[in-house]
């Protein structure tokens, strides 16, 4: 569930994802977590 201060991004480019997002209530302090993922065969790196 998304709270009402959290805030999510995406930036998808040569078949790999970046979703950012930050909430300033799920943490003892403000954080901003990143999760990537990639639809590529090949190995990538970031």
């Amino acid at each position: 569930m998304i709270s009402a201060t959290e805030t999510k991004r995406y930036h998808t480019e040569s078949g790999v994802t970046v979703e950012t997002s930050f909430d300033g209530e799920e943490f003892a302090v403000p954080a901003i977590q990143f999760e990537l993922r990639s639809d590529r065969d090949d190995e990538v790196t970031v």
